[in-house]
């Protein structure tokens, strides 16, 4: 129903780590917290945390340039995941594109695009937005 597209938005949290190998491969851990709209139009709590080799989308078609302000990058990962009332763990895949804004070298706003799927339930837009930082080492 895009008449009321607000109903489908709603707050969630979102933690992640990660470290690049090279400028165009990595690895991320993730802990997901949101509400998610299921198939029958009912509201569930769901909680998931997950692993995802992460591609630099810019840096592999341009080159890797440190003081570039925009990026894309793609991310596939697996994850496992719980709904709310429901006392068993689901385990799924998930991918994602994330468009990132440079403002410094330690912080950047980002948005991200997702697909999960589990063996139980297909999560089409859980995207989230937010303000990403980093420390290089």
């Amino acid at each position: 129903n895009f008449s009321a597209p607000w109903d489908y938005a709603r707050p969630s949290g979102y933690i992640g780590i990660g470290h690049w190998f090279t400028g165009v491969h990595g690895v991320r851990l993730n802990g997901q917290f949101a509400q998610t709209l299921t198939s029958t139009d009912v509201r569930k709590k769901h909680v998931a945390i997950g692993v995802d080799y992460l591609l630099g989308l810019s840096n592999l078609f341009y080159g890797v340039n440190p003081e570039r302000k925009l990026e894309l990058q793609a991310a596939a990962g697996m994850n496992l995941g719980n709904m709310e009332n429901d006392h068993r763990l689901s385990y799924g895949l998930e991918g994602s594109f994330r468009g990132l804004w440079h403002l410094n070298p330690l912080l950047s706003l980002f948005v991200e695009a997702k697909m999960q799927g589990y063996n139980t339930l297909c999560v089409p837009g859980t995207d989230h937005a937010g303000i990403a930082t980093q420390i290089k080492v």
